[in-house]
């Protein structure tokens, strides 16, 4: 599909998709043998300052399926009305981003589920014991920004009502990008408040927990994120998960998840000012709450803060940057002992 058409379609819609606005639901967490590959891939980075634009988003077109050949009630999707332009996600980590807009999770039925699996009775077993329903109830959405195509999200929810929760199977910002809307200007991180206001409302409460698997490719950007992350090896797999938490959600306001301070000034204490981007792999919201205290801490103690949202050069790690305030309090033993565990 052109942009030309995708634009018109999604401008002249529906719903304005809100900054702040939230998005619930939750899937009941399942990772096949294989998780890596239903990993959620996105291909921005981060940007300090926020994009002021008009973003909506509308709910793509039902899929439709081919004859069931498979066992437990599986049908093959045959394509979605963004086909064309979800295509256009590829990465080298990502070749094949149909499959993870189609079935989420669900490697087994991807197109290269052989070289996944091996054996058509390795890809049964898993297929055999998890819902066909599933693939139905993924709900994905095409995005515009001022009607200019952005990206698409899609998501599953596990359960709403009282404590709804869901998970984000896909999310994408497009390579190219027209009126000066680029990449690095901060629209993953808009895409994906989008996707959390879209699960809450749909979620039916006043909170929102969203879940994300992420390739290794992702990582920086979700860890960029005010959000929990957890990582644990599997055979040959190393799976990291992300998870927001109960969000606050209303239906005027949505739910947001903030983003971490971006950088970091290495010259905090005089001289030119250097800074680098932080790392923070995978991180909990503890831990980093503890690095925001310690900054404050070092401003009280009439220090500059050297957490910052400053462009820069290079990286430097999350616990190198900790260390090195840890060691500027150094003289405040108890409020050390609290937030560098010394």
């Amino acid at each position: 599909m052109l942009k030309q058409e995708f634009a018109a379609r999604h401008f002249a819609s529906l719903r304005p998709c809100r900054f702040a606005q939230p998005i619930s639901e939750e899937r009941m967490y399942r990772i096949s043998r294989q998780a890596a590959a239903a990993l959620i891939f996105l291909g921005g980075t981060i940007a300090s300052e926020p994009v002021h634009a008009r973003l909506v988003c509308q709910s793509v077109d039902k899929i439709s399926f081919a004859k069931n050949e498979d066992p437990k009630g599986y049908k093959k999707i045959t394509s979605t009305s963004e086909d064309d332009m979800v295509k256009t996600c590829k990465t080298t980590s990502w070749s094949t981003p149909l499959d993870n807009w189609y079935y989420g999770d669900y490697d087994f039925l991807y197109s290269d589920w052989a070289k996944r699996y091996h054996t058509e009775a390795g890809r049964r077993e898993p297929m055999a014991s998890r819902p066909a329903s599933y693939i139905t109830e993924i709900r994905r959405y095409g995005c515009t920004m001022d009607g200019t195509p952005l990206g698409y999200f899609a998501l599953h929810l596990a359960n709403t009502g009282k404590k709804p929760s869901g998970e984000l199977t896909f999310l994408c910002v497009l390579h190219e990008q027209s009126n000066d809307i680029r990449r690095g200007a901060g629209l993953g991180f808009e895409l994906f408040n989008e996707a959390l206001s879209t699960a809450g409302l749909l979620g039916r409460s006043d909170s929102i927990n969203l879940k994300v698997t992420a390739l290794p490719t992702a990582i920086p950007f979700y860890s960029s994120l005010d959000v929990d992350c957890s990582s644990e090896t599997r055979g040959k797999v190393t799976v990291t998960e992300f998870e927001t938490g109960r969000t606050p959600y209303t239906k005027d306001g949505g739910a947001r998840v903030k983003r971490r301070f971006f950088s970091f000034n290495e010259n905090w204490g005089d001289g030119k000012p250097s800074y680098k981007r932080i790392k923070y792999g995978c991180t909990s919201k503890d831990d980093y709450d503890k690095l925001v205290k310690l900054g404050a801490a070092m401003e009280a103690a009439g220090h500059h803060n050297p957490l910052t949202d400053q462009k820069g050069e290079g990286e430097i790690d999350f616990q190198v940057a900790r260390d090195e305030m840890c060691h500027a309090l150094d003289h405040k033993k108890e409020l050390v002992s609290q937030l560098c565990g010394k």
